[in-house]
């Protein structure tokens, strides 16, 4: 079996595929699926604490304090759980013929430890800079940001995301779905 998780190694020395390559577990996408379903339960258990009865009786309306709360709990809890199938199903049946390279990826590994320190850096001066600022100017300072960061140096599409994610999400939440985002002092 190949070294890389979720990899079919391909035919033996004798021409016949390896048995266990068809049984292996994709290790990584396992114990993420695991640890994301925990943390959807756990936010699915939590609304009943943290929100009044009245909140719940009016819970198909999106304005109930309820309604978000469930939505992405129940969705990280279905989506891990799909992960966890992906996991144990087919984990080690995809094909070990590479893939091509996208000319759009990163020029370095994501791994890096210095990127590491500047995504959590930049995390942390959004969430202290979005109350000043507002969402729309956060919301894009942090897409270029983080962009810049990964590596993505097609600086066009980087300020088109940067302009159009925010302005997508704010017409999105404030217009259709009546949900407040933070408007800065500006």
């Amino acid at each position: 079996m190949n070294a890389e998780w979720g990899r079919d190694a391909g035919p033996g020395p004798d021409g016949k595929r390896d048995n266990m390559d068809r049984h292996a577990v994709n290790q990584t996408d396992l114990v993420t699926g695991a640890v994301t379903l925990l943390l959807g339960l756990a936010a699915l258990s939590l609304v009943p604490a943290e929100v009044d009865s009245a909140g719940f009786a009016a819970i198909g309306d999106m304005r109930s304090p309820a309604f978000f709360p469930l939505v992405a709990g129940g969705l990280l809890t279905v989506f891990s759980a799909l992960l966890i199938l992906r996991a144990l199903i087919w984990g080690g049946t995809r094909s070990g013929a590479a893939e091509p390279a996208d000319p759009n990826a990163p020029q370095q590994p994501a791994a890096e430890p210095r990127r590491v320190v500047l995504t959590a850096g930049l995390l942390v001066l959004a969430t202290a800079a979005i109350f000043w600022l507002g969402f729309l100017l956060t919301a894009g300072g942090l897409v270029a940001g983080l962009a810049t960061i990964l590596g993505y140096r097609r600086y066009w599409l980087v300020l088109l995301l940067a302009v159009s994610v925010p302005a997508g999400i704010h017409i999105l939440f404030e217009q259709l779905l009546s949900v407040l985002l933070p408007r800065g002092v500006f």
